[in-house]
């Protein structure tokens, strides 16, 4: 008499059978093989039928006893690979909700959005073909960065700011030494009005000596580690945490590149375009920058235009 059993218990979730279930498996072969034998051996050797019911009882508590102890293993592991997946899974549907609410607040930004770049169309209009006043202008253009305020806000989920900084070269002084003013705000809380200078802002250094297209910072505090300078910043205000943004993106207000024309020259810098918000890691890297670039390229016109006027009416 033979008695043989397979089984496919004690794998590892990749299918690999695991030591104590290998080692479980050759003793249960041996015993199967070795149990029919000796038996027949007993009764040959003995004459008496006694001793091989003994083995067969032995044989059979023993195959008993594995056989429970592997399907409490397997059911032990196969609870740990249920638990692993529904973590995994949990996982996977916290992402494609996060990605879902990404895709909705943008869609929600759409309309701002479109608001955002209508005013400015007014705003170039008044200096273009308009009466060139100063008045409608600036209204246009703080209507539009409180429309575009409010885009980046649905988009982060975080309150953002925007304004318009106008550049200003003093006679033969170095590019670093260039004085920054504000021209528009999207909020009329009043702040410091002093000029800044790019050197002294590692944001807009940034972008004038290295030539960047957008400078973004999802964490301004732990880049003062690194050498983050802002003008308003002082060391008292950042000790006692009295700093109104965490988190910016600012980008050059220039004249776009024509796409393929080889040795462009050094872009003239006329201002920057400035998003920042309180919360931290809120900017996405993908989707944010480029909608402040094609904010930014518009912005050239106008900007272009009105300083052209205002350079015109002081020459009077």
């Amino acid at each position: 008499m033979e008695l043989k059993i397979s089984w496919q218990l004690g794998r590892h979730a990749d299918g690999q059978a695991t030591t104590s279930s290998t080692y479980l498996t050759t003793i249960a072969s041996l015993v199967s093989i070795a149990t029919p034998v000796a038996t027949v051996g007993a009764i040959l050797l003995t004459g008496k039928s006694s001793i091989p019911v003994i083995i067969l009882a032995v044989y059979f508590c023993l195959l008993t006893t594995a056989v429970l102890v592997l399907l409490t293993a397997q059911e032990v592991r196969h609870g740990k690979v249920i638990q692993a997946q529904e973590v995994r899974h949990g996982q996977e549907m916290e992402a494609k909700n996060a990605e879902v609410k990404t895709a909705t607040r943008y869609q929600l930004a759409i309309t701002p959005l479109r608001t955002a770049f209508g005013c400015l169309a007014n705003a170039s209009w008044t200096v273009i073909e308009g009466d060139g006043s100063e008045e409608a202008f600036m209204r246009n253009l703080e209507d539009s960065l409180k429309a575009l305020a409010h885009a980046y806000s649905i988009i982060t989920d975080s309150p953002c700011r925007v304004s318009v900084k106008l550049t200003e070269a003093v006679d033969g002084s170095p590019v670093h030494d260039i004085r920054v003013s504000t021209l528009c705000r999207s909020e009329s809380q009043v702040e410091s009005q002093a000029d800044d200078r790019i050197s002294n802002n590692t944001d807009f250094r940034a972008i004038v000596e290295d030539d960047l297209s957008y400078y973004r910072c999802n964490d301004l505090v732990a880049e003062l580690a690194k050498g983050y300078q802002n003008s308003h910043w002082t060391p008292q205000a950042i000790g006692s945490g009295a700093i109104k943004y965490r988190a910016t993106i600012v980008w050059p207000i220039a004249r776009a590149r024509p796409l393929g024309m080889r040795n462009i020259p050094q872009r003239e810098v006329i201002g920057f375009l400035c998003v920042d918000t309180q919360s931290i890691n809120v900017f996405n890297d993908t989707f944010d920058p480029p909608i402040g670039s094609a904010f930014a390229g518009v912005l050239h016109l106008a900007v272009h235009r009105y300083r052209a006027r205002q350079m015109n009416s002081t020459d009077d």
